[in-house]
């Protein structure tokens, strides 16, 4: 979460330095921004979650499993599957240990 939001502001500092007029800003700047800019990065790295951002590891044959249950959960009980994809996507983003409080 920390890492996701630390890697777009970063993102968004370096857009604004594309569209900036350097002639109007001084060389200091640019450079105080760019030593933020790498400690952004390097909070997002000790942060610990990056690398559920890079990838997922042994999701592959998981994803072909749930697919397979969800169609035919769909089929059995009249529901399009995608609809539930993006139900548990949007509210556990497919961490299994996400479990509710009302059970």
């Amino acid at each position: 979460m920390v890492a996701l939001f630390v890697l777009k502001l970063v993102a968004g500092i370096t857009l604004m330095w594309l569209l900036m007029p350097r002639k109007d800003v001084t060389d200091g700047f640019f450079r105080i921004q760019m030593l933020v800019a790498l400690g952004l990065c390097v909070l997002a790295v000790l942060s610990g979650d990056s690398t559920s951002l890079l990838a997922r590891t042994d999701s592959s044959q998981h994803e072909a499993e749930a697919a397979a249950t969800l169609s035919e959960l769909g089929r059995a009980h009249h529901f399009d599957p995608l609809t539930l994809v993006a139900i548990v996507d949007g509210e556990t983003q497919w961490r299994p240990w996400l479990i509710s409080k009302d059970g």
